[in-house]
């Protein structure tokens, strides 16, 4: 391997580390992860478990001293009312004491509870303490479970789907329903009470149910004076309407932000992927859809009030729809945790002055369904940009031509694996033309090879390197020949293969779709499991992504062989740098969709096909070679172009002359 090809290699290993630097890793100007949220949970779970040296927590160590003063209180009172004195025995005092105390204590205990509820919770101490139940909304779609602590969704199961534990197992979605949100999950107001120590959090107040029906919940959470909050909810498809008011607040409690916290659950197979497609996804009014970027944990500050956020997994997503309660101001966070065995990423959106006081109603939805098109686009306000379908030409291709192909061919109730070929065949066939032109153009170019050959002969030297390019462009001008033409086709080619990049893994519907050995298009395949991981590569074995990255090098070998590339000094070789890429394919493609692996595979075996047909039946390089022959013997016009090159030249052997 000369240097040249060393060059070449050491550029594509860069480009490639580049490009899994921007796959797997975070911008590098993202803001440090501050974790706030999670931070004040593990403290306060650390508070709560808390232990002394001898293994009792502050709890009951508060319990013990105040027994004991219990106690000291009952022996005081036992001697004013002369149950006891100084003839009395030690037994019978301990008798005496032994039955006032606990009176003493559970009246104490009570006092001082009730101080301390209303230094921590203020005009809401009465609800601090409640009985835990659960309330449920449900209809074909969606089952809701609502707690009474925090008054807000504590689990949302889709009755139509599952995860891909349970499809594994042969479960139906009856038997186990997807889980989107679940304990983790809160809807909470930050209430600043000047009456109490401590700020509220809503989420820690009990709620009961002040009326239901089939669809329709209704909660409250009552303190002292009247003061109420009450949550309305109301159930229609996918999408949950919440209306929140508070009544009767005194004066100094403020509402001062709203918090959404939930937790993205491990729901498919591959979490490779679905950690590369989950993430925060926002816009602002009058404004295209923006996201955090996937792979990153950062914060992220609202620049203005936001129509609409979602905490979006790769076919699943909560989306809080603002009509109008929370506006300017917030953060939102998104942190993806060291075990992702459960949870892919953690998700928090803070609402900086959410506009609730006393009187007033905010009212908001929460779309809580599947990434699917129309179930997203019907909503009118680019919540259907969720589905990340690629940026510029990529996406406009997915979401017009693509999308609406794939949503034809699937109408007639094919197996999602014969609407991938028949996609490919279709895509083939249309930039088929495409092909034709770009393999006559290096039929053209191999047919000049030798007068190119005899060219750089002609001029050896670095120091004429103008001149040669002044001699090559002569002879392209005299024979009708663009080098560049072979270009252009690829380049119109690119964006087809970047937009099915982004298309096939985010389709809903191949989804735990089986095709062959694939038993999840949406997934990888795996013909081998391996007891251990290879680094970059996995612990399974892909036959897609073998066969995608074989078809890829025999296209490679093939095309390469029509291709007369001249080597120039300095300039690594190209056809080296053509076979790594292949090669690379095998550790990126791994992990990923094997729907994905399947295209690139039917599509590198449908061009080999159709360049030999070409090559075959329709390229003559004899005819080619009459024409060019022709193509000289035709005057040509000097373009301004060749003018200005021909008169660099003049200039450049006149300075050589001078010296």
């Amino acid at each position: 391997m000369d240097r040249n090809s060393i060059v070449g290699l050491v550029l594509i290993a860069g480009i490639l580390i580049t490009f899994s630097m921007f796959m797997n890793k975070p911008e590098e100007n993202a803001k440090k992860d501050k974790k706030a949220d999670q931070d004040k949970i593990e403290e306060k779970l650390a508070e709560n478990d808390s232990t002394s040296s001898n293994g009792l927590n502050t709890v009951q160590l508060d319990s013990i001293k105040l027994m004991d003063e219990a106690k000291q209180s009952a022996e005081v009172l036992a001697k004013k009312l002369n149950l006891i004195d100084s003839t009395s025995t030690d037994s019978a005092k301990l008798v005496v004491i032994d039955s006032i105390a606990p009176e003493l204590y559970a009246m104490e205990k009570q006092k001082l509870e009730k101080e301390e509820l209303n230094s921590s919770y203020g005009v809401f101490a009465k609800s601090a303490k409640g009985t835990d139940e659960e309330f449920v909304l449900e209809n074909e779609n969606i089952r809701l479970k609502f707690s009474s602590k925090g008054g807000d969704i504590s689990r949302a199961e889709l009755k139509k789907y599952m995860s891909y534990k349970a499809y594994a197992a042969g479960k139906t979605p009856e038997e186990k329903p997807l889980i989107l949100l679940e304990g983790t999950h809160s809807m909470s107001y930050l209430i600043n009470d000047q009456n109490s120590q401590n700020d509220v959090l809503t989420s820690d107040l009990y709620f009961t149910k002040e009326n239901a029906t089939d669809n329709e919940l209704s909660l409250i959470s009552t303190g002292s004076n009247g003061a109420l909050i009450r949550y309305k909810y109301k159930l229609k498809g996918y999408e949950l309407k919440v209306e929140m008011e508070a009544a009767n607040l005194p004066s100094g409690v403020i509402f001062e932000e709203f918090v959404w916290h939930a937790r993205a659950i491990h729901n498919e197979k591959s979490a490779t992927l679905e950690n590369q497609m989950a993430g925060i996804f926002y816009k602002y009014p009058n404004e295209g859809r923006t996201y955090m970027t996937e792979t990153a944990s950062y914060d992220e500050k609202m620049e203005s009030k936001l129509e609409w956020i979602a905490f979006k997994q790769p076919y699943f997503s909560a989306v809080l729809i603002n009509d109008g309660a929370f506006g300017k101001g917030g953060v939102m966070s998104q942190t993806t945790p060291k075990d992702q065995s459960k949870y892919m990423k953690w998700y928090t959106a803070t609402f900086e002055n959410p506009m609730l006081a006393s009187g007033e109603k905010v009212k908001f939805r929460l779309y809580l369904g599947p990434n699917q098109y129309d179930e997203l686009v019907a909503y009118d306000n680019d919540m259907e940009r969720i589905i990340n379908h690629g940026w510029g030409i990529f996406g406009w291709l997915n979401r017009n031509i693509f999308m609406p192909l794939y949503k034809w061919l699937a109408g007639f109730g094919l197996n999602d694996g014969i609407v991938i070929i028949l996609m490919t065949i279709m895509v083939r066939v249309i930039i088929t033309p495409l092909i034709f032109k770009n393999y006559k153009s290096s039929a053209k170019m191999r047919v000049l090879k030798p007068e190119i050959d005899e060219l750089a002969k002609k001029f050896p030297d670095k120091n004429d390197a103008m001149a040669k390019q002044q001699a090559q462009m002569k002879l392209y001008r005299s024979t009708g020949v663009n080098p560049l033409a072979g270009c252009i086709p690829m380049l119109i080619q690119m964006p087809i293969l970047f937009a099915m990049f982004r298309l096939i893994p985010s389709l809903f519907d191949i989804r735990q779709q089986s095709f062959l050995w694939a038993d999840d298009l949406s997934a990888y395949d795996s013909i081998l499991d391996l007891s251990f991981n290879i680094p970059l590569y996995g612990d399974h074995v892909s036959l897609f992504t073998l066969l995608m990255a074989g078809s890829t090098l025999a296209y490679t070998m093939m095309s390469s062989g029509q291709m007369t590339q001249q080597q120039q000094p300095g300039m690594p070789n190209m056809k080296v740098i053509m076979y790594i890429f292949p090669i690379m394919m095998i550790f990126f493609f791994n992990s990923y969709s094997s729907g994905l692996s399947f295209y690139y595979f039917l599509s590198s075996l449908f061009s080999i096909a159709i360049m030999w047909g070409i090559k075959k039946y329709f390229i003559d390089e004899d005819k080619l070679r009459a024409q060019i022959e022709e193509n000289k013997r035709k005057p040509k016009k000097k373009s301004r172009f060749q003018q200005r090159l021909e008169e660099m030249q003049r200039q450049q052997n006149a300075k050589r002359g001078r010296k």
